[in-house]
């Protein structure tokens, strides 16, 4: 068999870099594979980046081992690639990093000679994590409760996380910036839940609620829909969820 070279990585973490070495379907591709991990580390390794990092890959992946041990559900493949691809594009200037990512994960998988239907699942997994709508796919919601995982955590972690993401968009005002954040995370807590599947539901629903409205109420945010119109007006299209 050929030995498979790796190459000089960036900041990835060595238990991700061995996670996606073991991945089954992609066992055939040793040097393209070690190419693509390569081309994910620079994209997650982006010096502008502060909470879409690897570290929140190894959160949403630590998240899904431990549903899997909780539920004794089966290792999905298209789970676990759209968790790879899913933030590898970022760009907080524009609105479709999740469709450009989608596409980056269709232009690899497509090369590694995947099946048509997974490369469908990946992506559309991907996109779900736009969180614009509710879901009922199982997978769809545990793609979005992964990604959303944080929100429960903590509020000390919560803040650090806010922080960070704000750090990933200086171009905004910060009152415009406080204010379409405050926006997306009412729209969450106007759903009738945050988390789609129940295990999620259970380990951060009540957590995620109480860290969203004490975010809004110290950042003293308006919560009338028609309130936010000219303070966002600048901030249209940026998301300041994740």
């Amino acid at each position: 068999m050929k030995r498979v070279r790796h190459l000089e990585l960036q900041s990835l973490p060595t238990r991700l870099a061995d996670r996606w070495r073991q991945l089954d379907n992609l066992a055939p591709y040793g040097d393209a594979k070690e190419a693509v991990l390569c081309l994910l580390d620079w994209f997650y390794s982006q010096p502008r980046r502060a909470y879409h990092t690897w570290e929140h890959l190894a959160q949403c992946f630590a998240e899904y081992d431990d549903y899997r041990r909780a539920t004794g559900a089966a290792k999905s493949d298209a789970i676990e690639l759209a968790v790879w691809f899913h933030d590898a594009i970022y760009e907080p200037t524009r609105d479709q990093s999740e469709e450009d990512s989608a596409a980056l994960a269709r232009c690899c998988l497509v090369a590694f000679d995947c099946r048509k239907a997974l490369v469908a699942k990946v992506c559309r997994l991907i996109l779900t994590t736009k969180h614009e709508k509710v879901v009922t796919d199982p997978d769809e919601r545990l793609m979005c409760d992964l990604d959303l995982s944080s929100l429960g955590e903590s509020w000390g972690r919560f803040v650090r996380n806010a922080a960070r993401i704000r750090s990933e968009y200086t171009h905004v005002p910060a009152e415009s910036f406080r204010a379409a954040r405050c926006e997306m995370l009412q729209k969450f807590l106007d759903r009738g839940h945050i988390y789609q599947s129940a295990y999620f539901h259970r380990k951060y629903e009540a957590a995620a609620r109480a860290n969203l409205q004490r975010y809004i109420a110290e950042a003293a945010c308006p919560t009338g829909r028609t309130s936010y119109t000219s303070r966002t007006r600048g901030a249209r299209g940026y998301r300041f969820v994740r």
